[in-house]
């Protein structure tokens, strides 16, 4: 099965174990480092189809989606990095501002790691922030993106702009690691396996969301010091240099032209995602009619449940709701599921074409058989 083997490569199996077992399987997995113009980056690509970039958050790596990769991979050529500054990527020194741990500088890396691959356009979906680095993509080199999901965020010139007391104590880390080093990092290495655990646990509203042998790899990685300097120079540039560009784009009404999904969990405190991204994107594609009550991770939910869209795909919120969220994915960017189950695939949609089309070509396709007939 194409789910038992994609999802073992790193937290369940040696890496070069997985691979192979993957590649048994049929399906064409493997690990690259690439290098970029400021930096290395760990990349697990695997799957066929359309390309599919998604991007991890603080402070995890690409096992984030290990829950999900390998449905995806099913649809979609997908490729997992590790931010710059986490998990196996290279961590640059931040020089000054921390201009090397800026959005634009992660954006940059995400445009040569898929060019490296051979891919000039591709979808995204990002989380947390790996979604804000998704934003300045978009903003960047908005040539290269097909469309964009981002999950659990607001933009971040919004986030600072109305802080209020409630936010700044439920997100301590927002302002903990924006101060100067070296006391953030010291305070957090006294014991960064209590910080990391407390810290997904504020985001997580379901225990036992995270599973152990994810929490395993996340604590291996986080704890030492090159990774914990770098997320914390990551977050002193999103409250610096970041937040420059971000008034510059904001000024000039610069916007994301690709269509955007945006997703949220009720439990989070982002309920005002709606309004913030209406503002910063052309095409808002739709928002979910409610979000999901839970939180930034979830363990699973139930099929009987009609959900308009999934809330976020990160750590998971599939489990039995795994079809409805490939569905939502489908949907949204336009790939034809193969996949035959009911839930992935409305009775009144064929399955029995495994084409890869996009929702343009299809709506072409219908175009000139109705001329035929008439």
């Amino acid at each position: 099965m194409v789910g038992d083997c994609f999802l073992e490569f790193r937290i369940r199996c040696p890496l070069a174990d997985a691979v192979s077992a993957c590649r048994r399987a049929g399906v064409h997995a493997g690990s690259h480092s690439v290098k970029t113009d400021g930096a290395v980056i760990n990349v697990l690509k695997g799957g066929e189809g359309p390309p599919l970039l998604l991007i991890h958050g603080h402070p995890e790596t690409h096992v984030t989606w290990h829950k999900i990769a390998a449905e995806l991979a099913r649809e979609y050529t997908v490729v997992l990095p590790d931010l710059r500054g986490y998990g196996h990527s290279s961590k640059p020194d931040g020089r000054e501002r921390q201009v090397n741990y800026s959005f634009r500088a992660m954006a940059q890396d995400q445009v040569e790691t898929m060019r490296h691959f051979g891919y000039e356009r591709f979808f995204v979906a990002g989380h947390d922030r790996g979604a804000r680095a998704a934003h300045r993509l978009c903003l960047d080199h908005p040539d290269t993106v097909l469309k964009v999901c981002v999950m659990d965020i607001v933009p971040t010139l919004t986030m600072y702009r109305d802080t209020n007391k409630e936010f700044a104590t439920r997100y301590v880390w927002w302002f903990l690691q924006i101060q100067p080093f070296p006391m953030p990092e010291h305070i957090i290495g006294l014991d960064p396996e209590y910080y990391l655990r407390e810290h997904l646990g504020v985001q997580g509203k379901t225990p036992g969301a995270v599973t152990p042998e994810a929490m395993a790899e996340y604590l291996r990685c986080y704890c030492c010091s090159g990774t914990i300097h770098a997320a914390c120079e990551d977050y002193r540039a999103a409250a610096d240099i970041d937040l420059e560009m971000d008034e510059a784009d904001d000024k000039s009404g610069r916007k994301m032209t690709a269509p955007v999904l945006a997703l949220w969990g009720a439990r989070e405190l982002l309920e005002k995602c709606g309004m913030s991204w209406k503002r910063g994107a052309r095409k808002l594609h739709r928002l979910p009619g409610k979000p999901w009550t839970v939180g930034t991770f979830s363990r699973k939910s139930s099929q009987k449940r009609s959900l308009p869209s999934f809330a976020s795909f990160s750590e998971g919120k599939i489990s039995a709701m795994r079809p409805v969220f490939r569905w939502e994915m489908w949907q949204f960017t336009g790939v034809r599921p193969i996949c035959g189950h009911p839930l992935c695939v409305p009775s009144n949609r064929s399955t029995r074409t495994a084409r890869w089309t996009d929702s343009t070509t299809r709506t072409t396709q219908r175009s000139a058989s109705r001329s035929k007939r008439t």
